[in-house]
């Protein structure tokens, strides 16, 4: 500390004892400072390698005892140690005196400084948040008169003329004409919050609006066809081809933004997200003790959601469509339910055959060249393991289904995904199984499985029809059967609701009955009559549905 209180002070010597308080941002003087003890140690410097060299000269000539008489002790300038401070402390008061010769000015000085930094951040703070406000207006008059052009060049012409029909111009231009009217008048009271005496705020407008621009909903989640539309007519309609061209050169020579119809279709659905972030750069730009600060939170926050919504809505939309194509193509009627949720689509390789693999949250599609193959995940005898380096195997039944892919990571990826949904949807539909049976199912509160009746007895196969006898276990929730009694379990299936269950005796096989569930009818034989008799009448009287019924 006493070679800075040195520095400074030979600083300020050399400087004419100008004032150099510890805090002062000012370049130029500490520029003139450094400066000036630069030169001032370069001669010291210089000074010492001439005594150094003087040294050397005269050192062969004189003793040991002449030559430390030469040798003179630099003056010790270590201030005197304060008995209540540590060896290596500083006594502050005399270091703030060595910067200025009043310490309250130093004070002042220093809160001079900070309120200019902070009057300066403000001021930059200031003037981001006056470009983020005319950015806002400017974007939307901006938008509104993208609008307006793709009123004037293509919507009416197209309309009144008869280049596309009437049925491509509605699917084309559909839920346009009341997102032009929305921002219309948008546009018009964003104006007016501009003006001095204003009525409302900039946030009250989007926190009233965020609701009405909901309306983007419905046109968002058909641009994929308006966008799929386009393209089709563009390539199959010369006479639209040339219509587009024409207006795009037109355009081009105005130096217009936006020179297409496809890039004026895609607008809306870029301006939700486009408010979003206008709303979050300004809240950032705004600070807490701003009058409108709670405004702004509430309204960043409300088109935040809105944004959200109107994504979760587009994504809901794709799937339906995605659903409804499967369906159609494949012919699983009903396929399309509102629970079922696409995943993941891709091609494998089954019996050196590409095939189209389909994940659902449900359930799995394999469509091989003899078969369609939709696996449900709660299927008990359902089994998907790794293979042999570049495949992985789906087991089910007694059949055994190798899946190649072109690599083992590939193969792997698609391993991974199956089982993550599997376990998902086991995990979320434990206490109701469509399809199969679930070992380790928790307990419904006040529906404890009991178990009403066991036995052997032979039950046909589901896909080679052939018998096999098995421990078969009746509750109040499923039918298991095992390989033997206490042994492992084959199989089995749900029976609630157990009104949708149906029970009958089988005419076609000796002893048999049937259980009818809504996706199979299991057969089996029981030892003699009462036996049949027994089984029969506790699906009954459980609430199944007795029917005659040939099978």
């Amino acid at each position: 500390m006493t070679k800075v209180a040195d520095e400074v002070q030979r600083g300020q010597k050399i400087l004419g004892n100008r004032h150099v308080p510890a805090t002062e941002i000012d370049k130029n003087l500490l520029n003139d400072l450094v400066n000036a003890l630069s030169v001032e140690n370069d001669v010291a410097n210089n000074d010492e390698e001439i005594e150094d060299e003087m040294f050397l000269d005269i050192e062969g000539d004189l003793g040991e005892e002449e030559l430390a008489k030469m040798i003179v002790a630099p003056p010790d300038t270590t201030p005197p140690e304060s008995p209540t401070m540590m060896e290596d402390s500083v006594n502050w008061d005399n270091y703030d005196e060595m910067f200025c010769e009043d310490p309250q000015q130093l004070i002042d000085q220093i809160t001079k400084e900070q309120e200019k930094s902070s009057s300066v951040l403000n001021i930059k703070n200031k003037t981001k948040r006056d470009h983020t406000l005319s950015e806002i207006l400017s974007s939307e008059r901006y938008y509104v008169d993208a609008l307006e052009k793709l009123y004037a060049l293509f919507v009416i012409p197209l309309r009144m003329g008869d280049t596309i029909t009437t049925q491509t111009h509605e699917q084309l231009f559909k839920h346009l004409a009341t997102i032009r009217q929305l921002n219309v008048k948008f546009l018009r009271q964003l104006e007016e919050c501009y003006e001095p005496q204003a009525i409302q705020s900039i946030p009250q407008l989007f926190i009233k609006y965020a609701n009405y621009f909901r309306e983007y909903t419905n046109y968002i989640n058909h641009y994929h066809i308006k966008n799929q539309l386009l393209s089709d007519e563009l390539k199959t309609n010369v006479e639209f081809e040339e219509f587009c061209g024409k207006i795009n050169q037109h355009l081009k020579a105005e130096n217009a933004r936006c020179t297409s119809l496809r890039g004026y279709l895609v607008m809306p659905v870029q301006r939700i997200p486009r408010y979003n972030l206008l709303l979050r750069d300004l809240l950032k730009r705004t600070p807490e003790n701003h009058p409108e600060y709670k405004d702004l939170l509430r309204a960043s926050n409300d088109i935040n959601a809105l944004a959200d919504f109107i994504n979760t809505k587009k994504q809901e939309k794709e799937n339906q469509s995605r659903m409804l194509e499967v369906e159609k193509t494949y012919k699983l009627k009903g396929f399309a339910s509102i629970h079922r949720k696409h995943e993941k689509d891709g091609n494998v390789v089954v019996r050196n055959k590409s095939c189209p693999l389909m994940l659902f949250n449900d359930c799995m599609l394999l469509v091989t060249p003899k078969k369609l193959h939709l696996l449900h995940y709660d299927d008990p005898m359902l089994n998907i393991r790794a293979g042999d380096s570049n495949n992985f195997v789906i087991e089910l039944h007694r059949d055994e289904i190798v899946v190649d892919c072109n690599s083992h990571l590939i193969a792997e990826s698609w391993l991974r995904e199956i089982n993550h949904l599997k376990l998902e949807y086991l995990k979320n539909n434990q206490s109701n199984p469509q399809h199969g049976v679930i070992d380790d199912v928790e307990e419904e509160e006040g529906f404890e499985e009991v178990e009403i009746r066991a036995g052997n007895l032979l039950k046909q196969g589901g896909i080679r029809k052939n018998w096999r006898r098995r421990w078969h276990v009746l509750t109040n929730k499923r039918m298991k059967y095992f390989d033997k009694k206490g042994g492992k379990v084959k199989g089995g299936y749900a029976i609630q609701p157990i009104s949708s269950i149906k029970v009958g005796e089988s005419h076609k096989y000796k002893m048999g009955f049937f259980v009818a569930t809504s996706d199979r009818v299991y057969i089996c034989k029981a030892n003699d009559a009462t036996d049949l008799a027994e089984w029969i009448s506790e699906f009954v009287k459980l609430g199944a549905t007795r029917v005659d019924q040939i099978y």
